[in-house]
């Protein structure tokens, strides 16, 4: 695998004994003040390189001469864990991220405007330059918002929500044909999502989780969230997904975070990203009269406070927890380390034979 390389001014051995030493750090770090545009002379002739393997020894960094920074490069991309993009920062500012290896945000949801309860979620993601697809397994088609319009013309008016709510939101997204109001968590329907997760190979997955309370216990939520989570593993099954090839990557799950969860928080700091909540919010609250603009305000405060936030969308952490308050991820598992995949060996078969 080549080098993630970084230009900067290096340390030396001794940078490279604690960077390998070091396992919590995250970013990358200057003792300087971030400069933007050219490099100097004396920054273009700095003698040294320095060479490590973050992301817990599996992919090989350089910081190179001629850093764009005042002062010594100290680098820290010592992850536990193999995230696919990350953020650099020189002198305790940030000055960029590595946009080249996005991540995929799978948001597995029962109808649109579900996705409002994630907006500012799937904002900050789109912020580190990663790809989102939200996946809706009905069209909302079961809605009384429009009176006795036949169900038909309801579900086009829905789609049509979803496809704009996908505008305003900057993401893909797709429509499957699982019926509002029986939404059921079968083996066949977790085979049906599983070949989607194959296909769309996701970095993590944010749908619907244990519920308790009005709203967020509707069955449709409750038997999509299943769904999506049993996909996740049956994705890993070649057998399953055929033609797609399995998807055994690292897919944590995050969930809808009710009161009543016990399950470890996972915040997202969404005060940045207020203004396309809200524009989200009121597109539902002028077609289906949800969206309340005070409603929405007070429960991201509400979700905030206990982190020292101004606003915050808090999910469920069902195995990995993210690194930070910005995004779901990168993140960090929670339990044991997983067993690794199959290597390519060669298996043998001891099973006695049934001729005779």
């Amino acid at each position: 695998m080549p080098p993630l390389v970084f230009a900067g001014r290096a340390g030396g051995p001794k940078q490279e004994r604690a960077c390998r030493g070091r396992r919590h750090g995250r970013r990358v770090q200057s003792g300087g003040k971030a400069r933007q545009g050219h490099r100097t002379p004396k920054e273009l002739a700095a003698p040294q390189s320095f060479r490590g393997q973050g992301l817990n020894g599996l992919v090989p960094f350089v910081v190179q001469k001629g850093f764009p920074a005042k002062g010594r490069a100290m680098a820290a991309l010592c992850w536990r864990t193999p995230p696919k993009a990350f953020h650099v920062r020189v002198g305790g500012r940030f000055s960029g991220r590595i946009n080249d290896m996005a991540q995929t945000l799978l948001v597995g949801l029962a109808h649109p405007d579900d996705e409002v309860g994630a907006a500012g979620t799937i904002q900050a993601h789109k912020a580190r330059g990663d790809r989102v697809v939200v996946v809706w397994l009905t069209k909302g088609q079961a809605t009384g918002a429009f009176g006795d319009v036949p169900p038909d013309e309801v579900a086009r008016r829905r789609e049509h929500h979803g496809l704009r709510a996908g505008e305003i939101l900057g993401v893909e997204t797709r429509f499957l044909d699982f019926e509002d109001t029986r939404v059921m968590a079968t083996p066949d329907a977790a085979a049906k999502v599983a070949k989607l997760v194959a296909e769309l190979r996701p970095d993590a997955l944010l749908t619907w989780g244990d519920a308790w309370v009005r709203g967020m216990r509707h069955p449709d939520h409750q038997a999509s969230g299943q769904i999506f989570r049993d996909a996740v593993t049956l994705a890993r099954i070649a057998r399953a997904v055929t033609p797609f090839e399995p998807h055994r990557g690292r897919v944590p799950v995050f969930t809808f975070r009710d009161v009543h969860s016990r399950l470890p928080a996972a915040p997202v700091d969404v005060s940045r990203y207020r203004d396309t909540i809200l524009e989200l919010a009121g597109f539902y609250k002028r077609r289906i009269g949800f969206g309340n603009r005070d409603w929405i305000l007070n429960r991201l405060q509400i979700a905030a406070r206990p982190f020292g936030l101004q606003y915050a969308e808090v999910f469920d952490a069902w195995e990995e927890i993210p690194v930070s308050h910005q995004a779901l991820l990168p993140a960090e598992p929670l339990a044991l380390p997983s067993h690794p995949d199959r290597e390519d060996l060669d298996l043998i078969d001891d099973t006695p034979s049934t001729a005779q």
